[in-house]
């Protein structure tokens, strides 16, 4: 028995092709006994050459390529011998060399060995790139042709080519030309993957990749790397990164294109489109002739020329002589020739400067279009409300910097019946009353002479309005009038300088020699300080021995400022004079502000340089200062209060801007409502003396008779209204104050602790006052009394008793009350209580809507009227009110037995509340 083993070891792993790899065999015999007659069989590995072979011992014989078999003779116990075979791989792969070795003796282990080896082949890939073309066309494909070279010295197999494509570009095909195999495109990388299965060296493999470019005026780079499991000893050649421009394809000479199509193309200076369609992009240098515009296309730049069918969107173009342009969308700045304009049937886009065009009858135009000189429609109905038709329009430029005119001798019509100031004269309101305005051919101004005084007016703009406004007028607080004639136009003018030319001599005599006119009619004077100032609406004969010229006077508005007046001559040498007031500094700024900080309803900037804002139901007013004094910038407007400046011991504010600026604005007292009502016209003009007691109440005196009223409301007016008075028949009052303010009242007991001691002293509690002016006197849990003071007291005879006296009426057991009190100089007075509804408003409300009924009358002395064609009802009520009916959802009214033997049955009234009432019948008299 002979135990053999057998070991082997390779020289290189893993190896190339075509070198020698050597193999070294060791058998050990590990005994007991010798080994007799080895034998050893080696298959060797595939694909090789055999080399040499050479055993320690013994012999060996090879059967070509493929197997040695060796016999090696006997081996003592712990003997070696060895065996060396060398081989050469011809091809890449994995070799497998496996070795048996046997003996005339018993082996407990047969042994059997297998060595593996890796072999390798070399390969240099290298890869290059072409680009068709060169540069890149926009939105035209681009291929690159990309070649993979094996420089060799062994063949290359499943070979990998990656490539990551240009951003802005729109991947198409690609594929390996000598496998005729697509690539996989992965999307989401966008990137390619290509897999060739060999190269032999010195032989190459070529890729096609195409794509498309989306976006011209950048450059696209694309990257391509190659790679194999083949050894390459210079990987620098196997990533490539090629980079073009895309640009547009061009155009530099006259091309007639009838008949065929131009796709994202570029027209130089020197060329010319005539004829055919275009699409895509068209950047246009040079000139498009009678071309066609296709769908989803955009034409850029250059000139246009005889007919253009447009279907697609055209901008920032010229337009040639009688160029007309059908359909589409136009855009950016369009220019016409003034002499022979452009004529366009298309949609006109927001924020489109148009000059020199003829706008058709079938253009659609946004009125945020910008209008330009020589603009004018064929049809008033495709002129769109809202747009600004300023600059299509002729202007006269004044002799101060910025006053710049609207003439309204022109209409922005192509063919029109007449200009814009024939139809401004025959606005209904204008022509009605014979007023004719006329315009001054230097200074714009539009103006009406009356008596001595004459309307000066600056058109500063013309809007188109909507088709649902008539003609008429409007005048904002700050005089800014609109007049809209009778085909739309809306004419926009401020107050005009008279004699502007006469005011820029005034003002640089003052020192002051820079001055502008802004578009909302305030004129800006810059210096140290500077002013912001706007005209009076009118002019007006004044004395001729005053001097022309500037001049500060005492403030018609407030105490301890100044107004600004100006004096001149007229064409005629009549001598007039116009006033000058302050404006904010910033008007829009600081309405802004004044919303956020104040929470204000409403803010209105008088022409008379005033401000008044609402903040609840009271507004407030100030003026402001002329002068505007130069700051450091911040980041908010800021309104400050700051002590009485003009010394009506009123705190004044100070505004400062966002750019520094700072300006006072004067604080106007607000009046008390006595003091509002006491201005009113017809308060005056009766003689009614106003003020309010201590307790809030408004007393109105008149000789002997004293009104005292609750002041229950206070409305600011959102429209003017005429200022007046108005007492009801049911002794409420509405005043209407000049400033706008609607104040409600109620009729009050005019001495009403008095009044409670009286009924505490009968045990009574304590009387109710309701909102609406009524007492409620709470008896016991089910009866009450209702009752209403009437609106004014008489002085009492001297000797009355003090207290409370029952009256009768013309109604047998019906009663009123007189309540004798001592006023606060201890006179005697007398006030009457009335019977009242206890729900008035419900009970109005219930008998209005009655079927024929037209009138619903509550009087202050306990009367109730109701009427409707024939019908006729008067009444009285009943200060008795019972509780404890039924409580219903709405009104129920009963007829009642004759309870004061007059013959006459009464009304019985029962509230939702469960509470009944009596309405004693007045006999109507034939």
């Amino acid at each position: 028995m002979a135990d053999l083993s057998i070991s082997i070891s390779d020289s290189d792993d893993p190896i190339k092709v075509g070198e020698n790899l050597a193999y070294r065999i060791t058998v050990t015999n590990n005994g007991p006994h010798q080994a007799t007659k080895i034998s050893l069989e080696n298959n060797l590995p595939k694909p090789i050459s055999l080399i040499s072979f050479s055993p320690s011992q013994g012999t060996c014989t090879a059967t070509g390529n493929e197997k040695l078999t060796c016999q090696l003779g006997a081996l003592d116990k712990g003997a070696k011998l060895t065996l060396s075979v060398v081989v050469s791989p011809i091809d890449t792969g994995e070799l497998s060399n496996q070795i048996t070795i046997t003996a005339n003796e018993f082996d407990p282990t047969p042994s059997s060995v297998t060595e593996t080896t890796q072999v390798k082949a070399e390969a240099d890939l290298w890869i290059s790139a072409k680009i068709t073309p060169e540069p890149a066309r926009f939105e035209t494909e681009l291929t690159y042709e990309i070649t993979v070279i094996n420089n060799g010295p062994d063949s290359a197999k499943n070979i990998t080519l990656t490539n990551e494509l240009p951003e802005k570009v729109k991947y198409i095909s690609s594929e390996v030309n000598t496998d005729k195999t697509p690539c996989f495109h992965d999307d989401t990388n966008h990137s390619i993957n290509c897999t060739i299965s060999q190269i032999a060296a010195g032989a190459n493999s070529l890729i096609t990749l195409v794509v498309m470019p989306l976006q011209e005026g950048i450059n696209i780079s694309n990257v391509a790397s190659v790679s194999a499991p083949a050894f390459d000893a210079n990987l620098t050649n196997n990533r490539i990164t090629t980079s073009t421009p895309v640009v547009f394809n061009v155009i530099e000479d006259t091309y007639n294109n009838s008949g065929k199509n131009l796709h994202n193309y570029q027209i130089s200076a020197s060329g010319a489109v005539i004829g055919g369609s275009v699409s895509g992009t068209i950047q246009n240098q040079g000139l498009l002739s009678d071309v066609w515009i296709l769908p989803d296309t955009t034409v850029s730049g250059g000139k246009l020329s005889k007919n253009i069918i447009n279907e697609g969107t055209i901008e920032n173009v010229q337009l040639l002589s009688n160029t007309v342009i059908k359909g589409g969308q136009v855009r950016g700045t369009i220019t016409g020739f003034p002499t022979a304009p452009a004529n366009i049937n298309a949609k006109i886009a927001a924020d489109t400067q148009l000059s020199h065009i003829i706008i058709g009858n079938n253009s659609r135009v946004d009125p945020k279009a910008q209008l330009g000189q020589g603009v004018v429609f064929v049809d008033n109905k495709t002129i769109p409300a809202g747009i600004n038709l300023t600059g299509a329009l002729l202007s006269i430029t004044g002799p101060i910097k910025g006053s710049q005119a609207v003439a309204l001798s022109t209409d922005i019509l192509q063919e029109s019946d007449g200009n814009l100031l024939e139809a401004f004269n025959a606005i209904p309101d204008l022509k009605n009353n014979n007023l004719v305005f006329s315009q001054d051919s230097e200074t714009g101004n539009v103006y009406w002479q009356g008596g001595n005084d004459n309307l000066i007016l600056w058109p500063a703009a013309i809007y188109q309005a909507p088709a649902t406004e008539g003609p008429g007028i409007g005048i904002n607080p700050d005089a800014r009038l609109t007049f809209t004639t009778e085909n739309g136009r809306q004419i926009i003018l401020h107050p005009g300088i008279e004699n502007p030319a006469a005011l820029q001599t005034a003002l640089i005599e003052w020192g002051l020699v820079r001055f502008e006119m802004g578009s909302d009619g305030n004129l800006s004077i810059s210096g140290d300080p500077q002013f912001k100032i706007r005209p009076d609406l009118f002019s007006r004969i004044t004395d001729s021995t005053l001097p022309l010229g500037l001049e500060w006077r005492a403030s018609s508005l407030l105490s301890g400022l100044n107004e600004l007046v100006f004096r001149f001559q007229d064409q005629t040498g009549a001598h007039r004079e116009q006033v000058f007031y302050p404006v904010s500094a910033h008007p829009e700024e600081l309405e802004t502000a004044l919303q956020d900080q104040l929470e204000s309803e409403a803010i209105a900037f008088h022409h008379n340089g005033s401000l008044s804002i609402k903040i609840g139901t009271r507004t407030h007013s100030g003026v402001f200062d002329y002068t505007i004094t130069p700051g450091t910038a911040g980041t908010e407007t800021q309104l400050l209060p700051i002590p009485d400046k003009n010394g009506d011991s009123t705190e004044d504010f100070q505004i400062t801007y966002r750019n520094g600026d700072q300006q006072i604005l004067y604080r106007i007292p607000t009046p008390t409502v006595s003091e509002e009502i006491q201005g009113i016209p017809a308060v005056q003009t009766a003689g009614y003396s106003v003020s309010e007691d201590s307790n809030g109440a408004i007393r109105i005196e008149q000789g002997d008779k004293r009104i005292v009223m609750s002041s229950t409301e206070v409305i600011q007016l959102e429209s003017s209204q005429a200022p007046g008075m108005i007492i009801n028949p049911d002794g409420s009052g509405e005043f209407i104050t000049e400033n706008g303010l609607k104040i409600i009242t109620q009729p009050q007991m005019q001495d009403l602790a008095g009044l409670e001691s009286v009924f505490k002293s009968y045990g009574d509690s304590t009387i109710k006052v309701e909102t609406n002016g009524n007492l409620t006197l709470t008896v016991t849990d089910n009866l009450s009394f209702s009752l209403r003071p009437d609106i004014e007291s008489n002085p009492a005879w001297e000797g009355m008793a003090l207290g409370l006296h029952s009256q009768p009426t013309t109604l047998p057991g019906v009663l009123t009350f007189m309540f004798v009190f001592k006023d606060e100089s201890g006179n005697l007075r007398q006030q009457n209580l009335y019977p009242a509804a206890r729900y008035p408003q419900k009970l109005y409300n219930y008998f209005a809507e009655l079927p024929g009924i037209e009138s619903v009358v509550f009087n202050n002395n306990g009367g109730f009227t109701i009427s409707g064609g024939d019908f006729t009802f008067r009444g009285v009520f009943d200060a008795e009110v019972i509780s404890g009916h039924p409580v219903t959802d709405n009104i129920q009214m009963t007829l009642e037995p004759d309870a004061n033997d007059h013959g006459y049955e009464e009304v019985g009234i029962v509230y939702e509340t469960g509470e009944k009432q009596m309405i004693y019948q007045i006999p109507v008299q034939e």
